[in-house]
């Protein structure tokens, strides 16, 4: 298990988008990703954590985000924060298979901010992060 702990610092994801380009994947090894907590990088492209408080930020261009995401139980609990909101996202966990989880949509096409917090603790099983979709 590798453990981080980074200071605070902004990570810009930039994804360029035209009328004819599709969405772009941010895989989870991507270096402007900053993990911060008990995060298992054995597959660097399928990070692992299972502690509650496990931070995941990253800063993006656009207009929407989606978040990959795979629990080995259900009823896992995340919170995101987008551009620093005081009232997070709540997303929920219904299935133990891989995931998409559309976190932001109809954003303003400049640069935000994303967090993302594990509620559960490790007793709850365990997560997968593999990517972002911008």
């Amino acid at each position: 298990m590798k453990f981080i702990n980074f200071g605070i610092t902004i990570l810009f994801l930039t994804a360029f988008f035209s009328a004819a380009t599709a969405a772009v994947t941010i895989d989870a090894d991507n270096p402007n990703i900053q993990y911060i907590g008990r995060v298992n990088f054995t597959n660097p492209k399928r990070p692992a954590f299972d502690w509650s408080g496990v931070y995941i930020y990253a800063s993006f261009t656009g207009t929407s985000c989606k978040v990959q995401l795979q629990d080995t139980t259900a009823d896992t609990y995340y919170n995101v924060f987008i551009d620093n909101a005081t009232n997070p996202k709540v997303i929920f966990s219904v299935t133990n298979t891989a995931t998409v989880y559309t976190v932001a949509s109809g954003l303003p096409d400049t640069t935000h901010t994303i967090l993302i917090t594990r509620r559960n603790p490790a007793a709850m099983g365990r997560t997968y992060f593999t990517g972002f979709i911008l």
